[in-house]
């Protein structure tokens, strides 16, 4: 132990041994660095009593936390839970906003989050965990004896560094409408929507009925023209004869029957195509089959797909094959040529159709019946506010202000007056702790008399040592009047509070040779060995922080802490993923991605989380869903959001591409969704989507999604997906 202390000295004095390495030759310098940094920088982090438990409860935060990195970084985390908690419970509190109808609203619509720094500008940063335990290290200089001192100046750094302010956004309505309301035709317009939003659609409507009503003097039956396009009319029951008939005219004849989009087995049917590629059905590989294209031939008496291989038949049958409704149109045909895919170690069927990419039918137009006569029904909405939580979680270099013991006890002079308090008492009954009469203080000790004060916090942080009367108490407990200079005594019965009353008395810190074995604010080790001593958030105790913030935690406690609770890219690293893609690739693409992976570890995962806009606002706390990261980055990245809904919307907005065509991008499905004819989305086929990054040198795909195993944004090798398909159009 002597040893490892002489060299967390001279690593401490690193001045001097620099001057005294120049003259060493380059290996003792080597080895003298590996003792001298990496020794002393461990024993830095280990405390005399690593192994304690203490119970803990802060704020409503509960629980039993050992006193190293582990138990530190849990006690942070189910606080920053409870942060996140009040502002739930402040979002469900009742509007007082009322609707343009005047009427009250009973609950918001939604929570927006938006992070701020103290400049006021957008952020992604909402976790300072590691920014806490960095001055928690410095400021206790390595003795981690007393645990519940360490948790309580946790406990206050965190609510001193975290802040939230509410607001209520502006009333607006809902587009689709949520609410019903009847009229007739001959209803005035006049003022009708100045109580309510109204939906465009539904308003035109409206307005169309009741100039129809002026037009026909009551609204007689009359014919409206309306237009339409032939395909239109393909297998629609309520169409009219009028459309049945130039549907009949044009089906066939290269006019009004092509649409643009429909998929064609042969190019025949349409003069502007392109062919598609897509997998077709997968196959296992079973042990004895080979590693290389196999092919099937068909089986007349069986009526199946074969194949035999050294003695050995396995046979694909259509009612059981994933592709057996290719397989059952295919029977009697060509032999069936499966390629091997080794790293998948399974058969892959490779088919292709053509997309038209026509746009034929110019519109027509026909006369249908019309009438505005009885009473009709709109929709209409009065108004909807969301809460808008402005959050600031202060980090480098604000956060040195936040810490009031820092600040105020690290820097007063030992001895030094804090000048007159009015000194009350209180005991652990009913009448004067109200819910919290359980004999346990705010900060989680057992409150004893000569010993436990109730102090304001703001002021006085706990854990502070106080001299009143010549006695020297300890900031332990705060009440609901406790404020500025004021302070409760702590005594065992009410008829002891009693007879105490109210006193005048003038409070001084705890003098040095007054602080006996116990010690608040020790350093002995560190004090002893590197003349290091904390006095206040001085240039040199920053330093401090500083090397202990940019040191590699995951690798020293097998702990990871960022900003954002998960595992960030570095800039490095999206360089050098931008710098890979092919060259030529459009800017566009380039956005999306350097976009997507920014990301990575900085939105957690949510099961139906969707965006509420581009940037860092439309983020919301708990997250995104897979589907609405897509949406988001898209939004974000070329403004467009796709549709912001499920994987169903986005495969409608994208088309079909072959695997070996996929572009940084692109997109890429495990399931097709079930609104298409897949089982995407049906029980037990849970859906995802991803983007396309790129590929390594050992041609590995590359992709960045919202991972739900993960809980957050990850990029990497990723095997998850079947279907690709492609949104942008590439000129």
């Amino acid at each position: 132990m002597e040893n490892i202390l002489d060299l967390t000295k001279q690593y401490l004095k690193y001045k001097l041994l620099a001057a005294v390495l120049n003259f060493l030759s380059p290996v003792i310098i080597v080895l003298l660095a590996i003792l001298i940094i990496i020794a002393p920088l461990s024993l830095l982090f280990m405390g005399n009593d690593s192994g304690a438990s203490y119970s803990v409860k802060y704020d409503g935060t509960e629980g039993s936390y050992t006193s190293d990195m582990q138990g530190w970084t849990s006690f942070l985390a189910s606080k920053k839970q409870m942060f996140q908690k009040k502002i739930k419970e402040r979002g469900a509190q009742r509007p007082q906003t009322k609707n343009m109808d005047g009427q009250p609203i009973n609950s918001y619509t939604d929570i927006q989050e938006h992070y701020f720094t103290n400049e006021g500008q957008s952020t992604y940063v909402t976790d300072n965990s590691k920014e806490i335990l960095s001055m928690m290290m410095v400021y206790f200089e390595q003795e981690y004896s007393d645990g519940n001192a360490i948790f309580r100046y946790l406990n206050d750094l965190f609510n001193a560094s975290h802040h939230a302010t509410y607001e209520e956004s502006s009333l607006y309505g809902c587009p689709q409408g949520c609410q019903e309301r009847t009229y007739h035709c001959s209803d005035p317009l006049d003022g009708i929507y100045s109580n309510c939003f109204s939906i465009p659609e539904e308003q035109s409507s409206r307005q169309k009925k009741h100039e129809l009503y002026e037009q026909y003097n009551g609204c007689p039956d009359h014919y409206e023209e309306r237009t339409f396009y032939c395909h239109d009319g393909n297998g629609i029951d309520k169409a009219s004869d009028y459309r049945k008939k130039i549907y009949a005219e044009n089906h066939g004849k290269g006019g009004c029957a092509l649409k643009h989009g429909i998929r064609y087995d042969t190019h025949s049917q349409c003069n502007n195509y392109s062919e598609i590629t897509y997998m077709q059905f997968t196959q296992k590989r079973l042990s004895w089959m080979p590693k290389g294209t196999v092919i099937y031939k068909w089986d007349m008496l069986r009526q199946c797909w074969a194949l035999s291989l050294n003695g050995n038949t396995h046979r694909i049958y259509p009612n059981t094959s994933p592709g057996r409704e290719y397989l059952t149109k295919g029977k009697n045909g060509p032999s069936l040529h499966l390629q091997y895919d080794r790293r998948l170690d399974r058969y892959e069927y490779h088919n292709s159709y053509y997309q038209c990419k026509e746009y034929t039918c110019p519109g027509h137009t026909e006369s249908v019946p019309g009438s505005c006569l009885g009473e009709h029904v709109e929709k209409i909405c009065y108004g909807h506010v969301d809460l808008e939580a402005n959050i600031c979680v202060d980090t480098f270099p604000q956060i040195y202000n936040d810490d009031i013991r820092g600040n105020l006890t690290g820097n007063a002079a030992p001895g030094e007056s804090l000048g007159l308090f009015l000194v009350t008492a209180y005991c652990p009954c009913p009448k004067c702790c109200g819910k919290y009469a359980n004999g346990i203080t705010a900060s989680g000790t057992v409150a004893t008399e000569g010993r436990t004060i109730a102090v304001d916090p703001q002021k006085i942080p706990y854990g502070t040592r106080l001299v009143m009367n010549g006695h020297v108490y300890v900031a332990e407990d705060c009440g609901s009047g406790v404020y500025g200079n004021h302070i409760d005594l702590f005594m065992n019965s009410h008829e002891n509070a009693l007879k105490w009353g109210s006193q005048l008395l003038e409070v001084f810190y705890e003098a040095e040779e007054s602080s006996g074995t116990e010690n608040e604010n020790p350093g002995s080790e560190l004090e002893e060995n590197s003349g290091f001593t904390f006095t206040g958030w001085d240039e040199e105790a920053r330093d401090w922080v500083d090397c202990l913030y940019d040191m590699d935690w995951e690798e020293l406690y097998g702990i990871r802490i960022s900003q954002s609770g998960a595992s960030p890219i570095t800039d490095s690293d999206i360089g050098h993923i931008l710098e890979s893609m092919p060259d030529g690739t459009d800017e566009m693409r380039k956005k999306i991605v350097e976009t997507a992976v920014s990301m990575a570890g900085k939105i957690p995962y949510s099961w139906g989380g969707s965006a509420r806009g581009p940037g860092a606002s439309g983020i919301p706390l708990a997250g995104l869903d897979c589907s609405h990261f897509v949406d988001w980055v898209y939004w974000t990245a070329i403004g467009n959001n796709l549709g912001n809904g499920n994987t169903e919307t986005l495969w409608g907005v994208s088309k079909d591409i072959a695997q070996r065509d996929l572009k940084p991008g692109d997109l890429g499905f495990r399931y097709i969704p079930s609104g298409y004819g897949g089982t995407g989305g049906t029980d037990g086929h849970t859906n995802h989507v991803g983007i396309f990054v790129g590929r390594d040198n050992a041609r590995n795909e590359i992709w960045v999604h919202e991972n739900g195993t993960a809980d957050n944004v990850s990029v990497g090798i990723y095997n998850g997906f079947s279907y690709y398909r492609q949104v942008l159009n590439d000129t």
